[in-house]
């Protein structure tokens, strides 16, 4: 305890007196100036190496870090290919076991990912924002796609559980039950195929819009291959979503269905493929094909013209050049798949009423489901699946199965005492023996026989027609209607009609080269169509006839033309087109070149000058183009185009060099200001 009497009372003003007068007894000493340069050395030397043991501190743990993330990312990598083994194996479960377990690493990677983000180092210095951003995209785009494999594992497993586990073997080796519940089971399986499309849409989107750069970019070649087998994936569950409504209806489930089928030559090329030489009944049921006769067309045209009581006036040119009557062998007349289908089932419902009776081998009156068309080249690819066939000591391979089968029908059967009626006989014989090599087919080589079909979808080597106006959308979504498109942009479609010149497309080369250019008066375009006949006088081959149409967009205006043969170009309106058509001659061994210029529409001007331009360049079933060249002045630098592929550019010029074996899209942006 202090003792309060013994405590002095402090004077502060009398020390602050006291302490002046110190200071001015004080001797006065010189302070030396400090060297700022070496205090500002010392201080970063130390503030060095501060930042560097942060550093070896902060890269210790991210080497630990990304030790344990590496890890985790090669699990995911081994989960993904042992679930796509799995899927080849048709071992759904262990596919569906891979794929959540990637997709239980995949969220764990993503916590790393969190963890990281909040990193005091990387978070405070910002050296990977960017790459870490990108980094959640593609594990959000991981995510999504391993729960698709997880979805496509259940589906699998169902289909498994559906055919009672005989996805090993054939489809003729299913009984008529297991036909029916396949059938049902891809009827309904359009929402799970649905759902699975939106899990890799999101998937897709995700990655999409990962922008590689910086620190990713050795990802780059990596990422974009993924992007595009997952484009790929995308398009294939499209087709496969409007496959699972239209397979059952064409194999008759849930009813019965019938459907007429002609057989295409495109060899003696005609507006939708080929020449209707032979047509076919086709009747299904379950899965089963219960009905497939096959005839001569002309077991329906020649006895209506013997008996001369079926009067019906054709397009002028076929009255011109072919027939003063038109039959259902030129049915086909309009490019438009659709139009001319429904063309052929109303000249067959009139002629199949006329025949005579001891004409009438048809034997069915009722209404067909649907009108199908399909050229050589799509029997010549199932012969690549199913091998050789013999077929009356004759053997057909896909090196040689349109020459022999047209040396069959047009020469041999002349010394084998065979009716001219009979002589197409062979080809239901063919037909009927590959539909057996198909549905022999093992299920590890379904997918192969998808993939033909779906290619010749494209090159429109089938073509499809529905009268119920739904599958008729469904068949267009799947791209097997062969309808004349409609578009906004630039369109062009050239349709070549052989007239009576045997089978010289055969031996018939094509080039095609198109050009847009701007003019003070509008935007123009130029065509230039190369024809050379190949080909030497015989049975099958002569000077090559056509009469052409150039469907151009509604509203283009003729200038100029060259190369038709006897008159000049003809400017007409046909399927919401303008057409400008006339008949070309190409002697044997000699070459015509086509060309054309006309002034495109004002609305497509006004989008050019906005600084966009597109062009869909359709096919013509069954024809073949060597060679396609598109040519786009620019009226300033170009930004951006597709496709990449064949693409040239110089400044303001752009260049694609193609083929026409499918319909093709050309874009170009355009950087323009008026």
């Amino acid at each position: 305890m202090f003792n309060k009497k013994k405590v002095k009372k402090i004077n502060f003003l009398d020390g602050h007196d006291r302490f002046e007068k110190l200071l001015e007894h004080l001797p006065f000493v010189k302070k030396k100036k400090k060297n700022h340069f070496l205090v500002f050395l010392k201080y970063f030397f130390y503030t060095l190496i501060l930042f560097l043991v942060l550093g070896i501190i902060a890269a210790s743990f991210l080497a630990y870090k990304g030790k344990g993330i590496y890890d985790l990312v090669m699990t995911v990598k081994y989960n993904l290919d042992d679930s796509l083994s799995a899927a080849k194996e048709k071992n759904f479960t262990a596919m569906s076991e891979s794929a959540a377990g990637a997709d239980e690493n995949i969220r764990a990677l993503v916590g790393e990912l969190e963890m990281l983000k909040k990193n005091f180092f990387l978070k405070n210095t910002g050296l990977a924002d960017k790459e870490l951003v990108e980094i959640e995209k593609i594990l959000k785009s991981a995510e999504l796609s391993s729960r698709s494999l997880v979805m496509a594992a259940a589906l699998g497993q169902e289909l498994d559980n559906v055919v009672s586990g005989r996805l090993g073997g054939s489809f003729s080796e299913f009984s008529s039950e297991e036909k029916q519940r396949l059938l049902k089971f891809i009827y309904e399986s359009g929402p799970e195929i649905n759902g699975l499309k939106a899990n890799l849409d999101l998937a897709l989107l995700d990655l999409e819009n990962v922008s590689v750069g910086g620190l990713l970019s050795p990802l780059r070649p990596k990422i974009e291959e993924t992007r595009e087998k997952m484009r790929s994936a995308a398009t294939f569950l499209d087709k496969m979503m409007f496959a699972s409504r239209l397979v059952p209806e064409i194999f008759g489930y849930p009813k019965n269905s019938t459907f007429l089928v002609l057989f295409q030559n495109s060899d003696e090329l005609r507006p939708t493929g080929g020449f209707l030489g032979t047509y076919g009944i086709l009747e299904t049921k379950d899965g089963d094909i219960a009905r497939f006769d096959t005839h001569d067309i002309y077991h329906m045209d020649m006895p209506l013209e013997a008996a001369n009581n079926f009067k019906i006036v054709p397009p002028e040119p076929i009255k011109k050049y072919l027939n003063k009557n038109w039959y259902l062998r030129d049915a086909n007349w309009s490019p438009d798949w659709p139009e001319s289908a429904k063309q052929i089932l109303w000249f067959y419902q009139k002629e199949d009423a006329l025949l005579p009776p001891q004409n009438k081998i048809n034997n069915f009156s009722g209404n067909f489901n649907g009108v199908f068309a399909i050229t050589p080249d799509l029997v010549t690819s199932f012969l690549e699946l199913t091998g050789p066939l013999t077929i009356k000591d004759e053997t057909y391979s896909k090196e040689n199965f349109t020459r022999l089968l047209e040396y069959k029908v047009e020469e041999d059967f002349a010394g084998q005492n065979t009716s001219s009626w009979e002589r197409k006989e062979i080809i239901g014989d063919i037909l009927a023996e590959i539909k057996i090599r198909m549905f022999n087919l093992p299920y590890d080589k379904w997918f192969y026989a998808w993939q033909k079909i779906d290619s010749a979808l494209e090159r429109k080597d089938l073509l499809l027609y529905f009268q119920d106006p739904i599958l008729e959308d469904l068949a267009k979504n799947l791209g097997a209607a062969g309808e004349v498109k409609t578009v906004d942009d630039d369109y062009l479609l050239v349709v070549d009609a052989n007239m009576a010149a045997l089978k010289t497309d055969a031996a018939m080369e094509r080039t095609l080269e198109y050009k847009i250019e701007k003019k003070s008066d509008g935007l123009y375009a130029k065509l230039k169509i190369n024809y050379q006949n190949n080909g030497v006088r015989d049975w099958r081959t002569d000077d090559y006839k056509s009469y052409t149409r150039i469907y151009a967009p509604k509203g283009s205006e003729f200038v100029s033309a060259s190369g038709f043969s006897y008159e000049k170009a003809i400017t007409s309106e046909d399927l919401d087109k303008t057409v400008f058509e006339g008949f070309v001659i190409v002697r044997v061994g000699q070459s015509v070149s086509l060309n054309l210029e006309y002034k495109l529409p004002p609305d497509l001007l006004e989008k050019y000058n906005q600084g966009r331009y597109s062009l869909y360049l359709q096919k013509q079933p069954g024809k073949k183009v060597k060679n396609v060249k598109v040519d786009v002045m620019a009226s300033g630098a170009i930004k951006s185009y597709e496709p990449l592929a064949g693409a040239t550019v110089n400044s303001n010029n752009i260049v694609w060099n193609s083929d026409l074996d499918t319909d093709k899209e050309f874009r170009v942006i355009i950087n323009y200001k008026l």
